[in-house]
């Protein structure tokens, strides 16, 4: 069931939204710039680096999402306990404002994948993105193509640096606001940083 969320948690997950990956008409056009602690310049001409970055979740799949009400997340309850891996590389800051969204898809870091789903909450999901925009520490978004016209959307967000943890949120989706209510996964990530 595809719903389209208008309030609540899902509002607030998806209102930082780049809307860059999922190539929607009207997207944002903000640059989340930040400055990391972890990024390393070597020199002048070389572009400020993040590092690489694995991200260990505790994914659970969200059980009374209601479109119709204004849930907070305290208001939202999760079965399971999923574990779930995911790289990211090192990759020079971003400094230029997202794509627009009717432009090609920038270049994806191969590198840029899933490592471990033991649970299978992907199965059938290409282990490769069309598209990331990564403002890290500010939110890293990702997507990749499925049949019938829908996606499969990540977001990365609520990027704490100085405890190391993240917010992962994952599902099918027809557009940004569109979820599929039978696959929302969201949870908490150990950030493990790694030297470039």
């Amino acid at each position: 069931m595809t719903v389209h969320f208008k309030t609540g948690i899902i509002k607030s997950v998806l209102a930082g939204s780049l809307l860059t990956v999922l190539a929607l008409p009207g997207a944002a056009t903000a640059n989340p710039v930040a400055t990391t602690p972890e990024a390393k310049t070597v020199a002048p001409t070389t572009p400020v680096m993040l590092p690489d970055r694995l991200l260990d979740c505790d994914l659970g799949l969200a059980l009374n999402l209601d479109p119709n009400r204004d849930q907070k997340r305290s208001d939202v309850h999760y079965e399971g306990h999923h574990p779930f891996r995911l790289f990211l590389p090192g990759i020079p800051v971003r400094t230029a404002p997202p794509p627009d969204p009717i432009d090609p898809a920038e270049p994806v870091d191969p590198r840029t994948r899933i490592v471990a789903d033991p649970d299978k909450l992907t199965d059938g999901v290409p282990n490769r993105f069309d598209r990331v925009v990564d403002y890290w520490p500010g939110r890293v978004e990702m997507a990749t193509t499925l049949p019938n016209n829908l996606f499969y959307l990540i977001i990365v967000s609520d990027i704490d640096l100085a405890r190391g943890t993240a917010t992962l949120f994952m599902t099918h989706a027809a557009d940004v606001a569109a979820l599929d209510l039978k696959h929302v996964y969201s949870g908490q990530c150990r950030i493990t940083y790694h030297q470039i």
